[in-house]
């Protein structure tokens, strides 16, 4: 993931000092949000390892920052080496990034509008869903939800309130004076392309039922006629696109999301080792394998579905990096 987002393009834009000259200044790429600091602090690691073999070796700071509580530096003064030196990757906690963000207004030293990807990391710690089976306690956790929805959903709901405008916002055929789309796919893949809404790559070991059907069908934080999903749980990969039905002139119909492309793809593997003394692709690596369309069977649906009824989703003595107490960095 790290490799992918060093190798994005930055989008380099004019910024007007205070005598008026205009000087370039590079953008903020990429978001990296993860569950605890010491993940954050071991990209940053990662990433200064590859990157101090360049020639020339680029500042640090240009290239990744960290945000993360605890860190002895208060929020305002994360605002101001972001506004000193945009870095090519941010890598936070989402609570560390919500108070940079509160702390600029929300304007200027994020650069949200230049993003061009967010990546959540181990999403099932960072978005609560209500896992319950029951009726009652489904409900009442569904309030607690509402009431506390944590700080990556608020994150993502910033970033994405494009994305859930269209979403609330369909196609209608009629309006189309020019008839310049054929479906609602067309039409909203079209204004995310212009308007350049981020990518979004959500990654998590584990996708209960719960969380699937919040991430895919209630938050809208996804383009669902334009996405991939890639599994690497031992079972065959899936890559699925959907878009909706093209309406008949004059009718409103239901949408009717169908699967429309169903085929075998190639994904080129590699294992790059990052040490002190450089980084190396290890031997075999680059084999190619097969991620063929698989969906899943009723029998597994079913385990799932009971499994989210009986376990206590979240628990806090899983986590890898603070094995005495799961906390935001």
């Amino acid at each position: 993931m790290v490799i992918g987002l060093l190798n994005k393009p930055r989008m380099v834009v004019e910024d007007e000092l205070e005598d008026g000259t205009k000087v370039p200044k590079r953008t903020i790429t990429a978001l990296f949000i993860v569950p605890h600091r010491d993940l954050a602090y071991q990209l940053q690691h990662w990433i200064e390892q590859i990157t101090s073999h360049l020639d020339p070796q680029p500042p640090l700071a240009s290239i990744a920052q960290v945000l993360v509580r605890g860190s002895g530096k208060m929020p305002e003064e994360m605002v101001k080496e972001l506004k000193d030196t945009p870095p090519h990757i941010v890598i936070c906690t989402p609570q560390a990034f919500l108070e940079v963000y509160k702390a600029d207004g929300g304007k200027d030293a994020l650069m949200l509008d230049t993003l061009s990807t967010v990546v959540v990391d181990e999403l099932d710690y960072l978005v609560t869903t209500a896992a319950a089976a029951y009726h009652r306690k489904r409900a009442k956790e569904l309030r607690n939800i509402a009431r506390h929805p944590g700080p990556t959903r608020e994150i993502l709901d910033i970033i994405y309130a494009r994305r859930k405008e269209l979403a609330d916002n369909r196609y209608i055929p009629e309006e189309d004076e020019d008839k310049m789309y054929n479906s609602t796919a067309e039409w909203r893949n079209d204004i995310e392309s212009e308007e350049g809404i981020p990518q979004l790559v959500l990654s998590t070991a584990t996708m209960r039922m719960h969380l699937r059907d919040y991430v895919f069908a209630e938050s809208k934080w996804l383009n669902t006629f334009a996405y991939v999903k890639i599994s690497g749980d031992g079972a065959p990969g899936r890559r699925v696109r959907v878009q909706e039905d093209v309406r008949e002139e004059g009718e409103a119909r239901e949408e009717d999301k169908v699967p429309v492309e169903k085929k075998k793809s190639n994904i080129s593997h590699s294992i790059l080792v990052v040490s002190d003394t450089g980084v190396v692709n290890v031997d075999g690596a680059e084999a190619a394998v097969d991620i063929v369309a698989a969906e899943r069977s009723e029998e597994q649906e079913s385990v799932e579905e009971a499994e989210d009824g009986a376990e206590e989703y979240y628990d806090q003595s899983k986590c890898l990096f603070n094995p005495s107490g799961f906390t935001d960095g």
